[in-house]
């Protein structure tokens, strides 16, 4: 039977580094030999569904990548949608592209950007904002199969937490969780608290509360 599940454009962790926690499995090649084609996409929609939480636990996609949005105007501060930010590269207002430090400033820690002197200007979309964040970043290869997932320095934690997570949801059984085979693949569906061990390991990358002056 080939396979019909493989690890998302979201995934947190490679299938392989999967594979090896949830069947206790220290060597050190990529082949799950012994291992039925249903258990690797088991697996893989474990690993999916895992990964999916943790973006939604953490406030939305933390995959690496230059972003452009818009934002309304109208106040001095904007809350970047993205989290963590590491670089900021346009701040334009209509047509007008604004100079860092000069009009606005960036506060990376929490995530916001804050306009000098007079508000953004009061319209729906009046700013556009291109910028550079999320914790990691997926390296495939020419076939567009996952081979690694690379972490900013600092990040490494996150894909602790999901393969010991896959491992929790592994270890209770596949027969406890409800699945369905859609066209996005193997979706699983459970109503479970997040592993204490799991919710300790992603604690530091909540996005912190601002208190905004």
């Amino acid at each position: 039977m080939a396979r019909l599940v493989t690890a998302s454009p979201m995934a947190l962790a490679t299938e392989w580094e999967a594979q090896r926690i949830v069947w206790k499995d220290t060597s050190l090649s990529p082949d799950p030999t012994g291992h039925t084609d249903e258990e690797q996409d088991l697996v893989a929609a474990i690993l999916n569904a895992v990964s999916d939480a943790v973006h939604r636990l953490l406030g939305g996609s933390i995959m690496e990548e230059e972003r452009t949005e818009r934002y309304d105007g109208g106040k001095h501060w904007l809350r970047l949608r993205a989290f963590p930010v590491w670089s900021v590269t346009s701040v334009v207002e209509d047509t007008v592209t604004l100079v860092a430090d000069r009009d606005y400033v960036v506060y990376p820690e929490i995530g916001y950007i804050r306009k000098l002197a007079a508000p953004f200007l009061n319209r729906p979309l009046a700013v556009t904002v291109t910028y550079t964040a999320g914790w990691a970043k997926q390296v495939r290869d020419a076939d567009d199969n996952l081979v690694r997932v690379d972490y900013r320095p600092g990040g490494e934690a996150i894909r602790q937490a999901v393969l010991l997570w896959c491992k929790a949801i592994w270890d209770v059984g596949p027969a406890v969780y409800s699945y369905q085979v859609t066209d996005l693949g193997v979706l699983l569906a459970r109503n479970a608290d997040v592993p204490p061990v799991v919710a300790a390991l992603l604690a530091p990358y909540q996005r912190p509360q601002a208190v905004l002056a």
